[in-house]
């Protein structure tokens, strides 16, 4: 039978392969949101979503293997140091999910950013074109003008 403390390395183990795999998913936005390719976004989100669920059960997993063996609420780092036997190799899982893990922040807070200036070319350029319909209708008609109750366009010249 295998000990809590092999059941958390398996555990850590699925969890860094899961955000390594979210990672190559948020490099693969990064060009997509570049270009604003909304077809090979919404693809990449969908198979995003069953890693997120994953790794939710995979973090909900390593807390019940805590709970259970009166190590609950503490960190990963104090986890480790109780268990000398697998110190090593459990230190070495916790620093690469780390990495991991700050290169996916890292990517994220980029596709964020150019998501967010994507948005905003976006409504500059909607705002850009509702502006010249204020010609065509009598809305825009310029203050101190005698409005006519028709559309600039339908007015006899």
């Amino acid at each position: 039978m295998r000990t809590w403390v092999e059941e958390l390395e398996t555990a850590l183990k699925k969890e860094e392969q899961i955000v390594r795999a979210l990672l190559e998913q948020a490099l693969l936005k990064t060009p997509a949101l570049q270009v604003g390719n909304i077809a090979e976004l919404s693809a990449i989100v969908n198979r995003e979503q069953p890693l997120v669920l994953q790794l939710q059960s995979t973090r909900e997993g390593q807390q019940r293997i805590l709970s259970q063996n009166g190590v609950e609420g503490e960190t990963l780092r104090a986890v480790i140091a109780q268990a000398p036997e697998k110190e090593e190799a459990l230190s070495h899982l916790r620093e690469t999910l780390r990495a991991a893990v700050l290169e996916l922040q890292r990517v994220n807070t980029k596709n964020h950013a150019i998501a967010a200036s994507r948005f905003a070319q976006y409504d500059q350029l909607v705002k850009s074109l509702q502006k010249p319909q204020t010609l065509y209708t009598n809305h825009g008609a310029a203050s101190g003008r005698k409005s006519t109750g028709q559309a600039f366009i339908d007015q006899k010249i």
